[in-house]
């Protein structure tokens, strides 16, 4: 059966400590419930309740340390969708540092936020037509691609682009984040850099997202518009 869950690879050092570390920062930062908990010589899993989803921590000897939906490939769109955020988080977000990431034409952003508007890009997935900025606006000003905010404009190189009636994306990003199942690589081999988060990010999803201090809020109320 061809794998259809979400797993994300937090670190690939089956460390006890570090797991330790991450199930403490479900319960407190994702007000997790950890509901069941299986241990051997090789492996644990730890299964947390978040809202009405629940997600397994597990630690492999030979893996490392991974995060996906309990139900494996019978997982919903949703649960997929908050392994990713909360894995991503709990993988790259530390105290003093965001892990920011260089998309096309050197645009920088902060890899959760661009794993953030791929999500919602791909939210309207079977709706994206290929168009010309002549049929979509006229040549009226210009738009941005919603993930590596390059524009979109009547300049001969930034003609065509794919739309939905709330997205629009440049070809090369419909290619590797909208169409490709395996778009959650093609974010992580993106060349990664360390600094302090500037005063304003990508794009205004960035920016209000910044102003949530609860994670879980903020990948909830994605998820469920509320």
């Amino acid at each position: 059966m061809t794998k259809s869950y979400s797993e994300i690879l937090i670190s690939d050092e089956p460390d006890g400590g570090l797991f330790k570390s991450i199930s403490d920062r479900l319960t407190t930062e994702f007000k997790a419930e950890l509901i069941d908990r299986v241990e051997d010589l090789d492996s644990k899993y730890f299964d947390f309740k978040i809202k009405d989803k629940v997600l397994t921590l597990h630690l492999q000897n030979f893996i490392g340390i991974t995060l996906f939906p309990k139900e494996l490939n019978n997982s919903t769109v949703k649960s997929n969708l908050l392994a990713e955020s909360i894995g991503f988080k709990l993988k790259y977000s530390t105290s003093h540092f965001d892990t920011w990431v260089k998309i096309k034409n050197q645009a920088e952003a902060e890899i959760n936020y661009v794993l953030e508007n791929v999500q919602e890009a791909r939210s309207d997935k079977a709706e994206y037509v290929l168009t010309t900025y002549q049929e979509y606006a006229n040549c009226e000003g210009h738009e941005h691609c919603q993930i590596c905010n390059s524009v979109i404009s009547c300049n001969k190189d930034e003609n065509e682009f794919y739309s939905t009636q709330r997205h629009s994306t440049c070809p090369d990003c419909f290619k590797k984040y909208v169409e490709n199942v395996d778009y959650i690589n093609e974010i992580e081999r993106l060349e990664k850099i360390k600094k302090l988060p500037p005063t304003s990010g990508i794009s205004k999803r960035a920016d209000s997202a910044k102003s949530n201090d609860n994670p879980l809020n903020k990948v909830w109320s994605w998820l469920t518009g509320k």
